[in-house]
């Protein structure tokens, strides 16, 4: 029996690299600031640009948990089955 754990399980348990917090959820923080100004904005907000910040809520929503978002996810394990890079 090997004593040492197999490279997959080192690679699993590497701490990441520092700064990379950010970057793994910038998206999300970017969505969830979006989405939530709207609604503050919707609320106490001049009513003549409700349908452009509707609009804008709907597009971020649409993107972040419609197809788009699951493409990339898709994307990032068929990477990673390869083996290459994300990115």
């Amino acid at each position: 029996m090997d004593s040492e754990p197999s490279t997959v399980t080192q690679a699993q348990t590497s701490p990441k690299a520092p700064g990379t917090w950010f970057k793994d959820h910038a998206e999300v923080l970017v969505a969830i600031i979006i989405l939530v100004g709207g609604y503050v904005y919707l609320f106490i907000g001049p009513t003549t640009d409700r349908a452009a910040v509707i609009t804008m809520m709907t597009v971020v929503g649409t993107y972040y948990f419609g197809s788009s978002s699951g493409s990339n996810v898709k994307n990032d394990i068929i990477a990673k089955i390869k083996g290459e890079p994300k990115g």
